[in-house]
């Protein structure tokens, strides 16, 4: 009998390939938590990247909330330009009958027009009242 072949020989070499086996687990298991480790951290700058636009996002709507704000306030725009225009078309008719009403030679012409003065004078000042 050779003395490789002999129950102590081979039970030598046991040993050796339990720990070439253990090495062999080792190095396979290690090579997997590396790569499980890098995963984990591509998954992690993701959830950051998110959290970002989510940051990102609640700004938009902040300055959305501030836009809808201003746009509701537009939406009286046209009765408040109305009101100007014709605010200032009585001012102009207003001077325009004082000067009217001091070139004219008739007292009660003059009367009229200075009343027709007063009373858009009084509708200038209601319209400027409720701006």
């Amino acid at each position: 009998m050779s003395e490789e072949t002999t129950p102590r020989a081979c039970a030598s070499r046991w040993p050796l390939i339990v720990a070439l086996l253990a090495l062999l687990i080792s190095v396979v298991f290690g090579f997997g938590l590396t790569q499980n480790v890098s995963g984990l951290r591509q998954e992690i700058a993701k959830v950051a990247e998110l959290s970002d636009v989510r940051a990102e996002m609640e700004g938009l709507r902040t300055e959305m909330g501030a836009l809808q704000k201003r746009l509701d306030g537009i939406d009286d725009l046209e009765n408040v330009a109305r009101r100007a225009v014709i605010s200032a078309s009585l001012v102009d008719l207003s001077q325009r009958l004082g000067v009217l009403a001091g070139t004219v030679e008739n007292d009660d012409h003059a009367r009229k027009l200075n009343e027709a003065m007063r009373l858009m004078q009084e509708i200038q000042a209601d319209l400027d009242g409720k701006k």
